[in-house]
């Protein structure tokens, strides 16, 4: 999927479990939502969470020279560890640990949307090379069938 359809999916999965669960609307934590649901396409060389900026073109040259694009940066375990690795930051600097939740469901929800794709993911790396895909017709990405999905989620 595209940055676009990761973005709109997440805040929409985000929206939906807020309003069921009648909690309030923390608009900071939105940002983390967007940038767990960018971050793991750091290992494609051209996805925005590889272009925005300098620092994230040095990271991502790094991390394509070690792993495949939907590889190592989509399995469950980098959103766990990239995850626990910042809650000493939010706690050090009185942040809420919402922000951690925030950006934990959106990668997550990153890898969930690639599985619509006829790549897949293999999420459960390195413990299994299984590839997982949740559609019986998979999408292509930036095809039409993505294209729908995200009109649908910005409607």
């Amino acid at each position: 999927m595209r940055g676009r359809t990761h973005v709109a999916f997440a805040l929409a999965m985000w929206m939906a479990i807020l309003i069921a669960r009648r909690a309030a609307l923390d608009l900071v934590a939105l940002l983390p939502v967007c940038l767990g649901a960018l971050l793991p396409d750091i290992d494609h060389p051209v996805s925005p969470a590889s272009t925005s900026t300098r620092m994230t073109q040095s990271v991502s040259s790094l991390v394509t020279r070690v792993t495949a694009h939907r590889g190592a940066t989509h399995s469950i375990l980098a959103a766990c560890i990239l995850t626990a690795s910042a809650v000493p930051f939010l706690v050090f600097y009185n942040a809420k640990l919402v922000f951690a939740v925030a950006f934990l469901f959106g990668y997550l929800s990153h890898i969930f949307a690639d599985s619509m794709t006829v790549s897949g993911v293999r999420p459960f790396m390195p413990l299994s090379n299984l590839r997982v895909r949740v559609l019986p017709r998979p999408m292509s990405t930036g095809g039409r069938a993505e294209r729908v999905l995200l009109k649908f989620l910005l409607l």
